[in-house]
């Protein structure tokens, strides 16, 4: 799994629903969670994140954030923290965010070569290969059954190799299938041996350039790789290039770049570290453990609500979605000059707004001479300087340059009409209400505390 897919996968991750608040705590302490203590800081550093892309109080989106940790909590109970497939995820992910924290470039460069020496007693690191590779990923509820498939699909894949196919011929051979599609990776990039999970260090080590492994089994799922090339017995000065390049593309060398090495680094104790460092460690694996107790439980999928099932929430709902300020359905068009404009609205009028784009794009092909451009949507009253003239009489715009004459096409509106003007909060909203049901076990096996009074400390900019 490389590190694209597990940020989009850590990136998939929803926060939802609340409990009740009770008890009394600590000071800076927000909540408890089946006796796990959560600080105001952590909170808030969550909620920083979420309030760059939503508009929401710390109170409301406090539900959210409990329903997450009540995942998390679920997910350690069932040990998926320990897992190797979770752990070597997590160490990957983790070591991006350390080595973001190495941001003056003496200083990284001094710790990569302690790094190096530190380890160069190993073989391994001592070896760079650059390789490629085809892997039929694990998913999350494997069964024996399926191991024994995906086996038999790589043998497949293998016997063509041999038959001498090349890497893509092989895996275009066999249609993808559901939970057994054949993932190639051509990024030769060289890797640190010692950056590897040892399934795919131990065949690398015996194989010469240009040949392919027998398939194998790691905790990733099954693969086989093919070795391109090798470097030996890499001095630091050699290596610090392709350090650099391995750390820039994979965020670190999970083995190279981990907590203890950061501290030890530092001169510092786990615990004396950043808080902000150590507070996205742990977003990191709470997001992870997150994104695995939603994929188990069949939960975050989009495509299986329909436009019915939101439309039928958002009109039960619609006091919800009032807006705090005045909103502008419609169009701004800029035209070269007043006739145009006036043949271009009373186009635009005689047919419906999803037409809109299309219609102005055909008018600049047929009218070079006299091109138009629109930019169509909802607008918050003080977000755009034409809208806020012309349709709310107040502020003031500069023409856009070609574009000497512009008008405003739709309507004002206090609040919501249909539910796609407040698309994406309805689907949250409804996807939040649908876990309130299927959560409720979670919310029985895990005590929630909320402290009310530190609450009232956070405000919206996600400080207290």
């Amino acid at each position: 799994m490389n590190s694209k897919r597990l940020w989009g996968f850590l990136l998939g991750i929803v926060l939802l629903y609340t409990l009740p608040m009770y008890g009394a705590m600590p000071d800076k302490t927000l909540l408890r969670i089946g006796g796990n203590e959560v600080t105001s800081s952590e909170f808030e550093s969550y909620y920083r994140m979420y309030a760059d892309s939503a508009m929401e109080t710390p109170q409301h989106y406090l539900s959210r954030f409990v329903l997450f940790k009540l995942k998390v909590a679920d997910a350690r109970r069932q040990g998926w923290d320990t897992l190797p497939d979770f752990r070597q995820a997590c160490s990957v992910l983790q070591a991006q965010v350390l080595k973001r924290a190495l941001v003056d470039a003496d200083k990284k460069k001094a710790f990569l070569r302690e790094c190096y020496q530190r380890e160069s007693a190993r073989v391994q690191l001592r070896q760079w290969v650059r390789m490629e590779s085809v892997s039929i990923l694990l998913p999350q509820s494997a069964s024996r059954s399926w191991l024994r498939q995906a086996q038999d699909r790589m043998e497949e894949v293998s016997r063509k190799l041999r038959q001498g196919m090349s890497l893509e011929e092989a895996v275009g051979q066999f249609p993808q299938q559901k939970d057994i599609s054949l993932v190639v990776d051509t990024d030769t990039l060289w890797r640190p041996v010692a950056g590897l999970l040892q399934e795919f260090s131990a065949p690398l080590l015996e194989m010469d350039a240009g040949d392919y492994s027998a398939p194998f089994v790691s905790p990733l799922g099954v693969h086989l790789v093919r070795l391109l090339e090798r470097k030996q017995e890499v001095g630091f000065t050699q290596a610090l290039p392709l350090l650099e390049s391995y750390l820039d593309r994979l965020g670190a060398s999970s083995q190279c770049l981990n907590m203890d090495a950061y501290t030890a680094w530092n001169g510092q104790s786990k615990e004396a570290i950043p808080e902000a460092v150590r507070l996205e460690l742990q977003q990191v694996a709470d997001g992870l453990l997150a994104a695995c107790w939603d994929k188990q439980n069949h939960i975050g999928g989009h495509a299986d609500v329909s436009a019915a099932e939101l439309e039928r929430y958002f009109d039960r709902n619609r006091s919800e979605y009032a807006w705090a300020f005045p909103h502008y359905k419609g169009a701004v068009v800029h035209c070269q000059d007043k006739k145009a404009a006036k043949k271009i609205r009373k186009m635009l009028k005689k047919m419906p707004e999803s037409e809109w784009n299309a219609a102005i794009r055909k008018w600049s092909e047929e009218h070079p001479d006299s091109p138009a451009q629109i930019q169509q949507g909802l607008f918050q009253i003080g977000k755009n300087p034409y809208v806020d003239k012309l349709a709310f009489k107040c502020g003031a715009y500069q023409p856009k340059e070609g574009f000497p004459y512009v008008f405003v096409l739709g309507k004002r509106l206090k609040g919501p009409e249909v539910y796609t003007d407040v698309r994406h909060e309805v689907l949250e909203d409804f996807r939040m209400a649908q876990e309130e049901v299927r959560l409720g076990d979670l919310r029985k096996r895990f005590a929630v505390e909320i402290n009310p009074e530190i609450l009232k400390t956070v405000n919206s900019s996600g400080s207290n």
